[in-house]
């Protein structure tokens, strides 16, 4: 019989995660790992910055045209990077 507080060590995992309430953390971290196989290395070339907090990722562009051009792709930004990320961890995506 199999004891019922057997857990996985995915399991385990999430459950370390969220008790140290690292989530946000874990996920910025993994955001700034995957940016240029992300966003492609023309963005990732003009982006001095990229920050996770409560949701809302901020972006720091250097080029004027390519942050106006990216203003209008929010959406699909935050869509990209919780579908990489395999959560919904960006609610927001803030360009400056």
């Amino acid at each position: 019989m199999r004891n019922k507080n057997n857990i996985t060590i995915g399991q385990a995992l999430d459950r370390m995660v969220s008790d140290f309430k690292i989530k946000g953390k874990l996920d910025e971290t993994r955001i700034k790992q995957g940016w240029e196989q992300i966003m492609g290395k023309t963005i990732a070339r003009y982006t001095s910055n990229v920050g996770l907090k409560n949701g809302k990722l901020y972006v720091t562009i250097s080029s004027a045209s390519l942050k106006q051009n990216l203003s209008y792709e929010l959406e699909t930004i935050k869509n990209r990077i919780n579908e990489e990320l395999g959560t919904n961890a960006v609610e927001q995506v803030i360009i400056s």
